[in-house]
């Protein structure tokens, strides 16, 4: 007994000279790996290029394409394609196994019918023009003629049997001289557990923004679960969408998305669509940073408590600043430590070389990032830099 008091006496010392650090709820989950991932400490440090961290980074993502499932019924009667520009690329895809595509036929706005083959400038039939678009055995792809311009296309099929107009098939068009793009900007690129996920929607050219008379928004999880998305004008032709993120599941190393698709309709009865995706990291919040302090100058060592929520393998990278003329903070040298931590308090210990002997009131430490080998993402992150004067011995 007297032993347990005397170390939680000198962990809530140790507590009181410590920097605090901005700490968030944690929460376990069910982790399906963490009992296969190592038990063993690993330490590393080493010296990185003197320039700056804090470029902003932004999830900004343009769609001049769109897609859409259809039946073989639909394909039967005619399915519109609306093409902004001419010479778009058309891809049909079956989304049953070993199913082909039947003959297709192409209309284009001011023309008759012609076979995929008559309308196309260059065309391939289970044989992909680029071997890294294959999907399956079996796929039409081609890029119409430049002459048949833009407008409402109508592809058809001429098969009439209908056993087999249950059959479902992907068509997607990309129209790649087209100016106009669907943007979607996610707030951020990385979510946690009860964050409030949200993402502006615009339809756009370099030029006008267009109203979206036709919006839809989800997320999309690792196992295909989809989280419809509130949406709300912001302001003119352009949409926020939004959701709480409460999903206790974070697949290991699997990203979210956020699909949309968006449909506008033109003064001149011509359409717009187009489809996008954004992805974004998402995690369950399993351990946060609680404070650091120093522990030794010679080498320089730290020490970071660790408020841990579900057992498993953790690494923390850190980085060592010094104070260039400017007053601007440098980075010169990045520490990782990695080892298994048990539910509760925890400490992470981490050194820095400092070959250069810099008197240390040049120098901060930031850059704290925790990641979780159980999900192998990050689930704790402070960037700004903290001053070794305030890291106490």
């Amino acid at each position: 007994m007297r032993t347990t008091l005397t170390f939680l006496s000198l962990f809530c010392c140790a507590q009181v000279n410590a920097f605090t650090l901005p700490q968030n709820p944690v929460k376990s989950y069910d982790c399906e790996i963490c009992d296969t991932l190592s038990h063993d400490n690993l330490q590393d440090h080493w010296s990185i290029a003197a320039t700056s961290l804090n470029k902003r980074k932004s999830n900004i993502q343009k769609s001049y394409s769109y897609e859409q499932s259809v039946t073989a019924a639909q394909l039967q009667k005619g399915v519109i394609l609306p093409i902004q520009a001419p010479e778009a690329v058309i891809r049909i895809i079956p989304l049953q196994k070993n199913k082909s595509i039947p003959e297709l036929e192409l209309k284009s706005a001011s023309g008759n019918f012609m076979s995929l083959k008559e309308a196309s400038s260059l065309y391939s039939q289970d044989e992909a023009i680029d071997e890294s678009l294959r999907i399956g055995s079996h796929q039409a792809m081609l890029q119409i003629k430049p002459e048949l311009g833009a407008g409402n296309f109508i592809i058809k099929s001429n098969t009439t049997d209908s056993a087999n107009e249950a059959d479902n098939y992907l068509i997607y068009v990309f129209e790649k001289y087209s100016l106009i793009y669907l943007q979607i900007e996610p707030s951020a690129l990385q979510y946690q557990y009860g964050d409030q996920f949200n993402a502006l929607i615009t339809l756009k050219d370099n030029i006008t923004s267009y109203p979206a008379d036709d919006i839809n928004a989800s997320l999309i999880g690792p196992d295909n679960q989809t989280i419809p998305l509130k949406l709300k004008k912001v302001k003119r032709n352009q949409f926020q969408a939004s959701a709480l993120l409460s999903s206790d599941e974070s697949a290991p190393g699997v990203n979210w998305y956020i699909d949309v698709d968006v449909l506008c309709e033109l003064s001149d009865n011509s359409l717009i669509h187009r489809t996008g995706r954004a992805a974004f990291s998402y995690a369950i919040p399993s351990a946060s940073l609680v404070s650091i302090k120093k522990i030794s100058s010679a080498p320089l060592t730290l020490a970071a408590t660790v408020e841990v929520a579900t057992a498993s393998r953790y690494a923390l990278q850190s980085v060592l600043y010094k104070k260039n003329s400017k007053g601007e903070n440098i980075p010169i040298e990045t520490a990782q430590s990695a080892q298994w931590l048990e539910p509760g308090k925890q400490i992470i210990k981490f050194s820095f070389d400092n070959s250069a002997h810099l008197a240390e009131d040049l120098l901060s430490v930031g850059y704290l990032h925790l990641t979780d080998y159980g999900q192998l993402k990050p689930v704790y992150q402070y960037d700004q830099p903290i001053k070794l004067s305030q890291l106490l011995d």
